[in-house]
């Protein structure tokens, strides 16, 4: 049953967006799909990667700054101390893959992973070699947006 004077509206958060676009890209020959955003706490937004061309590979990540991100611990650990604002910077998470496409040395599962997106592709960061997280990224991954059917 509905009441009167019960219901409230309030402003919805601004969400720390990250300059990423979901959808179709492009690294070599494979293709990879964007998702998101998700919503997470204190207006941050979540994304992910897969691809059914490489399906051992998945990284999620969650824009906002370091201070109450989720993997906050392990960053501060290795002293990355910044995180991407609402415009750009890099956001932080987690994934990786079993070898088949990129090298587990650098893109195991659990890498420590950033990500910086744009309007015309992304870039992955890999902070971790051989499972040890460091402060400054071990080797990157360049992805092409594709635009309409043109991949």
């Amino acid at each position: 049953m509905l009441q009167a004077g019960i219901a409230k509206i309030v402003t919805s958060p601004n969400l720390l967006m990250g300059n990423f676009v979901a959808g179709k890209y492009k690294n070599g020959t494979d293709i990879f799909y964007v998702s998101g955003p998700g919503v997470g706490n204190d207006g941050r937004t979540t994304w992910s990667i897969s691809s059914p061309d490489c399906t051992s590979f998945n990284v999620g990540w969650t824009t906002g700054p370091v201070a109450g991100h989720p993997f906050e611990e392990r960053l501060e650990k290795v002293g990355i101390t910044y995180g991407g604002i609402t415009y750009g910077g890099i956001a932080y998470g987690a994934g990786g893959s079993t070898g088949s496409c990129f090298s587990a040395t650098y893109w195991g599962l659990g890498s420590l992973i950033g990500a910086a997106g744009g309007p015309t592709g992304m870039t992955l960061y890999s902070y971790t070699k051989v499972g040890a997280d460091a402060a400054a990224p071990f080797q990157s991954i360049s992805f092409v947006r594709c635009d309409g059917a043109i991949c």
